[in-house]
């Protein structure tokens, strides 16, 4: 059952308001909808959805507010979903494998400002969206226990505040992605990735700006990186890992990329015909580790003056060789 539940139209609820059901907070279908939250909505089942639109629409969670619910948070289907909060939206039902704390099912846009929190306990992403390219603005925080943001059919991620994820901080795939980072993006996993862009595209990490995985920082297949910040892969125990992972990728680094593994270490791995230019820090610590390794094919290195390449024993690069 549902707190509120109409056909297309408008739900407005008031600061000090509270809308609770049980399936659904506030569920509007038939027509697009629009709920603006000054104050409680929440759905109390394991899966319960806080808001739902099921045509389209928009909803703003303003700063105070907040939207609680055990499956997702906010969901929007049947045409592009727009979100904007200030305020707080959780999917908190540790149980469900796929909670998520915005869930957009045709495209849209999500702007999380400052002080704003969106996040997700279960396995699920803190936003998730997917039927076509998305649009995620953050300049608050937003976290999933299984990933912060992913857009499974291309789109944009703009962060100036704090992402964390445990397998992964942002994906891309299904269409070209756009990362700008000013803020931090973390995936602590074993085997997590902070930044994954893999349908081409472009990451940009700006002075000040943090990306930091388990195995591999940031991650890109087709397209372009350039770090003027820090990236950094911070889980020592692992294997096979490198802060940059390129493949048929043109890296460019002002700015510091690390690598600490067990073994078989890179700080900057290269596969199929990428390039790095490299004026900043580039640096691999671990056994069997080299601050950059070319695999196998053909690529370029370019070390400009200033920059520096550190490996294991004065092997600062390995190329044309197999990891």
């Amino acid at each position: 059952m549902a707190g509120i539940k109409q056909k297309g139209g408008t739900v407005n609820n008031p600061t000090g308001g509270t809308i609770t059901g049980y399936n659904y907070g506030v569920e509007i279908y038939g027509l697009a909808g629009t709920v603006t939250n000054n104050g409680t909505i929440g759905a109390t089942g394991a899966k319960g959805i806080g808001v739902e639109l099921l045509d389209g629409g928009s909803v703003t969670n303003d700063k105070g507010a907040q939207i609680v619910a055990g499956y997702y948070g906010i969901q929007i289907s049947g045409a592009p979903g727009f979100v904007t909060n200030s305020g707080y939206i959780s999917s908190s039902d540790t149980g469900n494998s796929k909670t998520e704390g915005v869930r957009l099912e045709d495209g849209g846009t999500v702007i999380n400002l400052a002080g704003g929190s969106i996040s997700s306990s279960g396995n699920g992403s803190g936003v998730h969206v997917t039927g076509a390219a998305g649009t995620v603005t953050n300049a608050g925080t937003i976290t999933g226990s299984g990933g912060g943001i992913m857009l499974t059919h291309g789109g944009a991620v703009n962060n100036t505040g704090t992402v964390t994820g445990y397998v992964y901080g942002v994906c891309i795939y299904g269409g070209v992605g756009t990362v700008t980072n000013g803020g931090t993006i973390t995936a602590p996993a074993k085997y997590g990735t902070g930044v994954e862009v893999l349908a081409g595209g472009s990451v940009t990490n700006k002075a000040g700006g943090s990306i930091a995985g388990g195995r591999t920082g940031v991650s890109v297949t087709g397209g372009t990186l350039t770090n003027a910040g820090s990236i950094t892969n911070d889980n020592g125990g692992a294997k096979y890992v490198s802060g940059v992972f390129a493949s048929n990728t043109q890296v460019v680094n002002t700015g510091k990329i690390v690598a600490i593994g067990m073994n078989h270490v890179a700080g900057v791995y290269l596969s199929n015909n990428s390039s790095l230019t490299n004026s900043g820090n580039i640096s691999a610590t671990g056994k069997y580790f080299s601050g950059v390794f070319a695999y196998k094919d053909n690529g370029s290195i370019t070390n400009k003056v200033g920059g520096t390449i550190t490996g294991q024993s004065g092997v600062a690069v390995t190329y044309n060789a197999h990891f």
